[in-house]
């Protein structure tokens, strides 16, 4: 900061400090003598104010104590009365307004009568006989047997705030209730000045009236105000106070009778404001006072400092660069003088200017575009210039050099170190030397300047890619030779170890290794990778180590240690280069004995993204680095092509195992689900139910809807939710159903089953839910009283249900949001927040789930007036278990504080994060206040600046100046000068800062804004060094440099035309290209530099010349004003032009090598544009030998659906800025078949930064597409199975044999708090909510694995994540694959805790019922496990079908009967009871009765006879055991059951058996075989036939056997049917009803337990003839064949 004074300012300040005096003395007798008798006013207006208030209070308070005491003198002479005696008296009082609610109590505190305003008057029923012994006011007054003032409440009748006088009237008290919320008119309309506000507090300091009418009710405190506090010590008085951030004066007052306060307060400023009014009016008149004299000296001094600021104007213009501004006239000779003086020092401060940046433009130019290193060193090592675009490959920038020394620097090159030596002592040095991983071609030039001193120019030229092409076409006949025997072998078919093992042996060779392994990644369960070597070197060293590599080196090693170089490998999934492996921190040390680890290097190979393997070697003498690396890239490729190849293999043969396995997977899932479960195909069919929905609908398998029930109602039900499931829908609808004879509630599911996009079929779930809806009917019970609650709060109340939905919404919410309560219920809240508060919300939501089950939110909410913010107070309601089962919230409008909040937040912000530095300064020059910027730029910590001065950092502004500064500050306002400031560690430099002033509560603040120019002052002092550094380059650059002007004409060459072209550069100045050149290539070069004057830009081209190559770079170098001329660089590069001659032959060998391979191989040169496709690439592609090989062939190739996703990867791969792997999987279609394929390649770049560019694209192709098919069927039958799963409600998992989890559905991961199946995956029990139970859980397990048999139907206990106690029903069964080993187990279970705590429920009221229903039921399950032994029983249920019609005409005229006899008796007893009864009509009774006995034994013999023969046939049929039989006599039996199917058909049966012919065999599998036999004649066999004919007939075939023929005249068997009627599931009316299982249960019964044959006979329109042979004694163990 500047320490002189502007002279006008000296004079002004003056002037200004002799008009303060007089308004100094003003202000002290302002202060001394006026605002003390202020205050005093204020007391006694202020308390005269708040007595007139409390009086009025008090007498109102008073009117009602009088009036209740009156009341209760009533009471005790009138004596106890009617209620509604006492009602009406009391409602008269009430009516009066003074009161809102008047109880008289009885001695139990029960309300004994109440009187009510009339709106409210329907609660009376409600409030009488209500205890209210909870009142603290009901206890004081018995106490002390006195009248007693409750405090403030809210009314449960009126929902206002209210208060009590209690008055005791001998047992019974009299209370009245008091309305205190018109207190707030009251006050309100008390005479008050601007702005005054008058509370009413009670005895806690809670304000329950204010003046305000909108802030009463609100429950708000101010005991924290020291006023406050105070009044209720009783300390009463006038003071000031903070409230809402507004300072206020107020006074207190007492109300005796209730000990509440009267607080009136008025804001300060509002209290000073005819006192501010009156000093503002003197203060204005002494300020225009001073204002003249201070504007007559500013005018007189003004004057003569305007002259003196012009030339000072001046000198700052061109110091900024301004030079064409002429200095000012001032018509005074000494001043006209030094202006002519000063224009000619600007003038040639110009002109060198000019000169200097017109020389730092050239060398820059050419510095920045020469690809060598330039560089420059004194005798002692130190580098004074380091430049060049070189410079980069030794890692260095620019300049970043300058001032370190060579020798320390360079430290570990020792040739380098010696070279410079020599140069120093004047020996000129020419070398090659390696520098980090870069080759260089370097030249020592010493120089001597003008006083003696040596110092050394020097030049390094990049010779990395020249040595790199030598040692590449090395590597690349090894690398092709490798892959070449490496494909040789895979396409030979050899075993993946010898592949390996040959790929092993190649990469040691070419990698100079002695030892290494090729390995697969693999990973654990839990997706921890792991490393099994395929190929490994053996490097065993003693007996131990040989055994244990013979016996695990031919099947793999594993390595699970990943804290280890190779571990570093796939962790990283990146390169390893350590050649330094026992200092590398990766290292984990090597066994003893093991042969030492020198250097390592560790390649991952990838398929696509995913790291499939990797190679390691060790022990290369010099060491491994990243070109080694880059070089073995097409060897990884192919080591990959061939893991992934191998891997292939294996994944196909596992996709067919797992296949199978999860078919069998899906039916046992499905058959343990405990509840009804089926499955429709796209024909409307059902294919698939489990036993559980067989109980309940029998065997529907084959049939459609319509063939199951005859209910119209629901069979029109079910077609319509098939039909929503087919159009894409989930159906879910409960019923009230009659289920053997009890009401139940059943859920119904119907979902469809998706393939992709496409709907294959329909899910069907049927699941009882009776204990849940009563549950949930227990359950609603206490909203109204809840909402009577609130619905008169004026903050916003809400409750939700536990899915956030809204339950009650309070009528504050309603008006705030514009919404009417029915919009707002069974909704969500979320719509409302704002989406940016969203996430936070849902988190403060979840926490109510745990404890403390309590969360305070804040949140922007869309209300009718727009966003506004809401503090919410939230509390979950839980039940007995512990359970959240409601949400209560009450909210409030908090957005003018949040308003507030913001903007002091951005404020501050904004100063913090500025990047200049800001520093306050006060009139002190003490530091206020330091932006972050400002700290850092001084090194302080900002609480160490704000205890220093601004004299403290800046060196140039001392102390005894600051008030000069100040004044200047002050009358200009800003300031912008130079200055320097001293940071911490005590360096100095230069900033510019800005001050501007700021006047703020009548003080000084300075603001000031500064900026570091020490960069521009650097630049400043660069430009002068940059001449000679160009002088000094050109002469040393390594190949030509030249300068020419726009005629072509040479200025500068150097000394390289002397060595290359043998030309002296000091007689090629001033010649032009045809007088140097020959003529043709003098016209060449003349027109290059034609062209790039014209376009102005660079231009690189390669050309020959002199027996040499060379590579030439020209460029504009401009000159402001003058034409430009051209800058240029010429290298030699005939050495690298022969070593890419090379490589494109060893490219040659490479292509016909991979001729051979089985895969795809291409190869894309992207600067020739040529591309090469092996043979096998083309058959992938169905192209032909002489097809062109181009993209647009390959993308035309490409399946239509893939092209867009093809080109998306291909444009990744070819960007610069990626790694230029391309790993896809994509179809093609070959000869108008699709087919998938997989290709993998890598791109090879160039070049740095933005030069970067694609050279080379190299890669392979596979045909995948058995692959896919197999990965296809595999993912459909897995999403079948997922989708079952997934639909259910019942919670689903299965376990491998170590019992970790290897899948659930989506119900079971929820249970286990988790969000999707796949994060169950690996856990175990432990890991798990139910810790508690883990034991038992793995007990029961381990017993299923080890017996193999399922666990079925138990219930237990489980502990959920949140720690609720539930009971589950589980079933278990044991998962086997398909040989019948154990895998695993499959479990599933229900939460049945409803259902138990229900049943516990029932037992405690009902024991002795449920005893007796549990032995009823023990019965009937051991009666009906007794029927049901196999699955003959649903033939039982035709014959029983076809029986009932015949039972129905005896058995109902036998009911009709019983029905008339029943009247005729109660007619009779009657009569008898009345003693009206006749001898004739006892005679008439019984004559009936005798009639309707009579028809009754008819009936009921006839229903008996027929009832025998179908009781033979049906034990017959439901049981095995063997006895001894009539033949003819059982089939009659039969055929009677079966009378009933063909009575009405003209179709005939015969019998023709020897009646003496018996049996000793089994009658009910031979019944079931005649019954199929005759069923399946009528069914198939009349198809067309009006009068068919079965002949049943049996002969003797010896006296052992039999022989049975089943013959009719039907259509006959045609001969393609004949073979296969035995199969199962073999029927020609498929769809019509047939199973195909009829003729196969008659083959299996009678080769099985029947012990005989069968035979058919059977020609197109001749009819059929079963034959059956059997043993007349049947087998004692029957086996039961299948049929061949």
């Amino acid at each position: 900061m500047s320490s002189t004074r502007p002279l006008h300012l000296w004079l002004a300040l003056r002037i200004v400090l002799a008009g303060l005096v007089p308004l100094v003395v003003v202000a002290a007798l302002v202060a001394g003598v006026l605002l003390p008798q202020l205050r005093v006013d204020f007391e006694v207006r202020y308390q005269a104010l708040a007595r007139a208030i409390a009086g009025q209070i008090e007498t109102h308070l008073l009117g009602a104590k009088y009036e209740l005491r009156a009341i209760a003198e009533d009471f005790r002479n009138l004596g106890k009365q009617p209620i509604s005696f006492w009602s009406s008296s009391l409602d008269a009082h009430v009516a009066g307004g003074v009161f809102a609610a008047i109880y008289i109590i009885d001695s139990d505190n029960l309300i004994y009568a109440v009187g009510l305003p009339e709106a409210e008057r329907g609660q009376r029923g409600d409030l009488l006989k209500l205890d209210l012994s909870g009142w603290t006011v009901l206890r004081d007054v018995r106490e002390r047997n006195e009248e007693v003032w409750s405090g403030i409440f809210l009314s449960t009748v009126t929902g206002r705030l209210a208060v009590t006088l209690a008055i005791p009237v001998a047992e019974q008290l009299l209370i009245g209730e008091i309305a205190i919320d018109r207190l707030s008119e009251f006050i309100g309309r008390s005479p008050a000045e601007l702005g005054m506000l008058t509370m009413v507090l009670d005895r806690q300091g809670q304000v329950i009236a204010h003046s305000q009418a909108a802030l009463s009710g609100q429950q708000l405190s101010l005991s924290h105000l020291s006023i406050v506090r105070d009044a209720l010590r009783g300390q009463f008085g006038t003071r000031g106070f903070e409230l809402d951030g507004k300072m206020f004066i107020g006074t207190t007052i007492s109300i005796p009778q209730l000990d509440w306060i009267v607080l009136v307060a008025q804001p300060r400023g509002e209290a000073f404001r005819p006192l501010l009014s009156t000093l503002w009016l003197l203060a204005a008149g002494a300020l225009v006072a001073l204002l003249l004299a201070i504007l007559i000296a500013w005018v007189l001094a003004r004057g003569f400092a305007q002259r003196i600021g012009r030339y000072a104007e001046q000198a700052h213009t061109i110091a900024e660069g301004n030079y064409d501004q002429p200095w000012p006239i001032a018509r005074i000779r000494e001043l006209d003088r030094l202006a002519d003086d000063l224009d000619r020092m600007s003038l040639a401060i110009h002109q060198r200017e000019r000169a200097v940046a017109t020389s730092e433009a050239r060398y820059r130019s050419v510095i920045g575009n020469a690809p060598v290193v330039i560089f420059q060193f004194d005798e002692q090592g130190l580098f004074s210039l380091s430049e060049g675009k070189g410079l980069a490959g030794v890692g260095l920038a620019p300049g970043e050099a300058v001032g370190q020394s060579l020798f320390e620097l360079y430290r570990n090159h020792p040739q380098i170190c010696e070279r410079a030596r020599r140069a120093i002592s004047g020996e000129a040095q020419h070398f090659t030397s390696e520098i980090r991983n870069s080759v260089f071609d370097v030249y020592f030039n010493p120089v001597r300047d003008g006083d003696g001193l040596i110092h050394v120019l020097g030049v390094a030229v990049d010779i990395t890619e020249r040595q790199r092409a030598e040692d590449s076409l090395h590597a690349s006949h090894a690398l092709l030779d490798a892959i070449g025997h490496v494909q040789s072998l895979y396409i030979a078919g050899a075993d993946a170890r010898i592949v390996f093992e040959a790929m092993l042996s190649a990469l040691l060779a070419m990698t100079e290794s002695e030892y290494g392994f090729i390995g697969e990644v693999l990973r654990e369960v839990d997706g921890t990778p792991y490393l099994k070597t395929q190929a490994i070197t053996n490097i065993a060293w003693d007996e131990a180590t040989r055994t244990f590599h013979a016996a695990n080196a031919p099947k793999g090693m594993e390595f699970r240690n990943l804290d280890t170089l190779f571990g570093a490998v796939i962790t990283t999934a990146r390169p390893v280069l350590s050649n330094d492996p026992a200092n590398d921190p990766r290292k984990y040390g090597t066994p003893p004995g093991h042969f030492p680890l020198n250097t390592f290097m560790g390649l991952p190979f990838f398929h696509g993204q995913e790291l499939v393997g990797m190679v390691g070697v060790a022990n290369h003498k010099q060491g491994y680095h990243e070109e080694m690396v880059a070089r073995l890239q097409p060897f990884l490729n192919t080591c990959a092509s061939v893991a992934q190849a191998i891997r292939e293999n294996q994944h196909r043969r596992c996709a067919e195992e797992a296949l199978r396995e999860s078919e069998a997977r899906l039916g046992t899932a499905i058959e343990s689900i405990p509840f009804d479960v089926f499955l429709i195909d796209a024909n409307g069919r059902y294919v698939l139910q489990n036993s559980f929905s067989k109980k309940c609908w029998g065997d529907v398998v084959g049939k459609r809807p319509e063939d199951v029930t005859d209910d119209p109602a629901i069979l029109a039900r079910w077609i319509d939710n098939n039909r929503k499931a087919w159009a894409g829908q989930i159906v879910e609808e409960e019923a009230w159903l009659t289920i053997g004879g009890q009401e139940k509630c059943i859920h119904n599911i119907i979902a469809p089953i998706r393939d992709h996009d496409e709907i294959r079929g329909i899910l069907g779930l049927n699941i009882d839910i009776t204990e849940r809806k009563w549950a949930e009917e227990a359950l609603r019970t206490s909203e109204e009283k809840y909402r009577l609650l609130v619905d008169h709060q004026t903050d916003l109340v809400v409750k939700l249900d536990p899915e956030k939905r809204f339950l009650f919404v309070s009528p504050s919410y309603c008006q705030v949001f514009g919404k009417t309560e029915e919009e707002l219920l069974n909704r969500t809240f979320m719509p409302l927040v704002h989406e940016d508060d969203q996430e936070s919300t849902a988190k403060a939501m979840e926490d109510l789930f745990r404890p403390p089950y309590r969360d305070y939110h804040e949140q922007r909410a869309l209300t009718k007036e727009g966003w506004r913010w809401f503090g919410w107070a939230d509390t979950a309601v839980r039940d007995e278990q512990d359970r959240v089962v409601a949400i209560v919230s009450v909210g409030r409008d908090i957005t003018e504080r949040k308003q507030t909040e913001e903007t002091l937040l951005l404020t501050q912000f904004a100063m913090d994060c500025a990047s200049d530095n800001i520093f306050w300064v006060d009139g002190e020059g003490n530091l206020i206040y330091a932006n972050d910027a400002a700290c850092a730029s001084v090194g302080y910590m900002r609480e160490e600046l704000l205890r220093m001065k601004i004299f403290d950092i800046d060196p140039d502004f001392p102390s005894d100046k600051f008030e000069d500064h100040k004044a200047e500050l002050q009358r200009r306002g800003m300031l912008k000068f130079e200055s320097r400031h001293r940071a911490k560690d005590g360096r100095v430099f230069p900033v510019e800062v800005t001050g501007n002033y700021l006047e703020y509560k009548g003080g000084f603040l300075a603001c000031a804004f500064d900026r570091d120019i020490t960069e521009r002052k650097r630049a400043e002092e660069e430009l002068l060094e940059s001449e000679e550094r160009f002088r000094l380059f050109m002469q040393h650059f390594p190949g030509l440099a030249y300068i020419k002007d726009s005629h072509g004409r040479t200025l500068f060459a150097n000394q390289r035309f002397k060595t290359y072209l043998n030309l002296e550069p000091a007689e090629m100045i001033g010649k032009t290209n045809a007088e140097l050149f020959p003529s043709e290539f003098a016209d060449q070069i003349t027109a290059d530099d034609s062209r790039i004057l014209k376009s102005e830009q660079s231009e690189q081209r390669e050309e020959s010349y002199g027996g040499y190559d060379w590579s030439t770079l020209k460029f504009v170098l401009p000159r402001p004003g003058q034409p430009p001329l051209i800058g240029g660089f010429t290298l030699d590069i005939t050495e690298r032009k022969r070593a890419e001659e090379a490589l494109r032959k060893s490219e040659e060998r490479w292509r016909q090598a991979v001729r051979v391979s089985q895969l795809g191989i291409f190869d894309h040169d992207h600067l020739t544009d040529l591309l090469y496709w092996s043979p096998e690439q083309r058959k992938i592609h169905g192209w032909g030998a002489d097809e062109p090989a181009t993209l647009p062939a390959f993308f035309d190739s490409v399946y239509s659906d893939d092209r867009a996703m093809i080109a998306a990867a291909v444009q990744r791969a070819h960007d610069p800025a990626g790694d230029g792997s391309f790993d896809v999987e994509h179809r093609i279609v070959r000869n108008g078949e699709i087919r998938w394929i997989a290709i993998r390649s890598q791109t090879f770049f160039e070049g740095e930064g933005t030069a970067r560019h694609k050279v080379r694209t190299v890669g392979a192709e596979l045909d995948i597409t058995e692959r896919r098919r197999m990965e296809e069927a595999l993912r459909q039958s897995r999403n079948l199975l997922q989708t079952v799963l997934d639909t259910i409600p019942a919670r689903v998992f299965w376990k491998d044999g170590d019992l970790r989890y290897l899948g659930c559905n989506r119900a079971f991961a929820l249970d286990a708090g988790v969000d999707s199946p796949d994060e169950m995956i690996g856990r175990d029990d432990y890991q798990m909510g139910w810790l508690e139970q883990a034991d038992r859980y793995r007990d029961d397990d381990q017993q299923i694995l080890e017996s193999g048999n399922p666990r079925l139907d138990y219930e237990e206990p489980q502990t959920t994540p949140d720690g609720r106690r539930i009971w589950l029903q589980t079933s278990k069964v044991p998962l086997r694959d398909a040989d019948g080993a154990i895998l695993g187990i499959l479990g599933t279970y229900q939460d049945i805790t409803v259902r138990k705590e229900a049943v516990e429920e029932l037992r405690r009221y009902r024991e002795h019922l449920e005893e007796r229903v549990a032995e009823r039921t023990a019965e009937l399950r051991q009666a009906m496990t007794q029927l049901v032994q196999s699955e003959k029983l649903a033939a039982l249920g035709h014959l029983v079908a076809g029986i009932a019609h015949e039972l129905n005409t005896p058995l109902g005229n036998a009911r009709v009967v019983a029905g008339s006899l029943g009247e005729e008796l109660r007619a009779f007893a009657t009569a008898v009871d009345s003693g009206a009864l006749r001898r004739s009509q006892v005679d008439a009774f019984l004559n009936r009765n005798r009639e309707a006995v009579d028809l009754l034994e008819r009936n009921t013999a006839r229903a008996a006879d027929l009832i025998g023969h179908f009781k033979q046939v049906a034990v017959d049929q439901t049981s095995m055991r063997r006895r001894r039989f009539n033949l003819r006599q059982t089939v009659e039996e039969l055929l009677t059951t079966l009378y009933p199917q063909f009575k009405r058909t003209a179709h005939r049966i015969e019998v023709d058996i020897p009646p003496e012919l018996e049996l000793d065999s089994y009658p009910g599998p031979l019944e079931q075989v005649i019954a199929n036999l005759v069923g399946n004649s009528f069914t198939h066999g009349f198809t067309g036939v009006e009068a068919g004919l079965v002949r049943i007939s049996a002969t003797l075939l010896g006296p052992e056997q039999v022989q049975i023929d089943c013959t009719d005249n039907g259509v006959g068997i045609p001969e393609t049917i004949l073979k296969r009627i035995f199969e199962p599931f073999f029927t020609s009316r498929l769809g019509q009803g047939g199973s195909g299982l009829g003729l196969y249960i008659v083959y299996n019964l009678t080769t099985g337990i029947l012990g005989g044959t069968i035979q058919v006979h059977s020609a197109s329109m001749k009819g059929a003839v079963f034959t059956l042979t059997l043993p007349r004694t049947g087998p004692d163990s029957p086996i039961v064949e299948p049929p061949a």
